[in-house]
């Protein structure tokens, strides 16, 4: 019988975030063990499987004895405990580039895939599989990910499993809908061109919480930009009291 859940980190090159991630997510999941894969594993996996990213063929082997498996890029710092990803009826699960009030998320991808526009586009920093099923989009989305036609798609990974998430197959859960009282991933930042966490000087400290406007934080990703070695310039990015905070759950 496969245990509840694992969450996996995968650092590609920042291991300092990914570090600072793992406390995190000890802080608020003591119950749920967590594991960081190293660039040296994810790239022999990648290679063996064909594909050009790590993230999927790292999961695929915690499938074996997960029911659900969880993964987090590197550049993310869990601030609440994350419930919606785990619990619920889905197959796979994951948070959003959005617009959420005319306010865009990490990236514009600069294009509508199909009819995926920005206030759908998917963003694979947090995303979860459960059950038969979601093993069977993992698979679905390494097998696309080998194809030659995969690398014409814009944002590689990113669009590949966009496509396989609307294509209906599936039951999905978008973990940072519009209407939910909490923000997850990118979803809690906005403007683009690096300055994509314009909004996180107004994050604010609520007994014991972190709040942006009415909504809880789950989550935050900074989605691959920044400071030159990629860290999180904690002091740089909050107010002071909210800097505090984070520093004391990284550390």
């Amino acid at each position: 019988m496969r245990q509840p859940a694992i969450a996996c980190i995968y650092y590609y090159s920042m291991i300092h975030d990914a570090k600072q991630l793992e406390r995190s997510w000890k802080y608020f999941h003591p119950d749920i063990p967590v594991v960081v894969y190293d660039d040296i594993y994810s790239y022999k996996m990648t290679k063996e499987c064909g594909i050009s990213w790590g993230g999927p063929v790292i999961l695929k082997p915690l499938t074996e004895d997960y029911k659900l498996v969880i993964h987090l890029d590197a550049d993310s710092i869990v601030t609440s405990r994350c419930e919606e990803i785990l619990s619920g009826d889905f197959d796979v699960a994951s948070a959003k580039c959005n617009n959420h009030l005319g306010m865009a998320g990490a990236v514009n991808p600069g294009y509508f895939y199909k009819d995926i526009s920005i206030d759908n586009y998917i963003n694979v920093g947090v995303w979860a599989i459960n059950g038969e099923k979601g093993r069977e989009f993992l698979n679905e989305w390494i097998e696309l990910n080998k194809q030659p036609e995969s690398s014409s798609i814009p944002f590689s990974d990113n669009g590949t499993f966009n496509i396989i998430f609307y294509n209906g197959k599936y039951k999905v859960k978008i973990l940072d809908e519009d209407s939910n009282p909490y923000y997850y991933g990118v979803s809690s930042a906005w403007g683009y061109n690096g300055n994509h966490w314009q909004s996180w000087r107004q994050i604010r400290l609520e007994k014991n919480q972190l709040y942006l406007r009415h909504k809880l934080i789950r989550l935050l990703h900074k989605a691959g930009a920044g400071s030159p070695d990629n860290r999180f310039n904690f002091d740089d990015l909050f107010s002071p009291e909210v800097s505090k905070w984070i520093k004391r759950i990284t550390n």
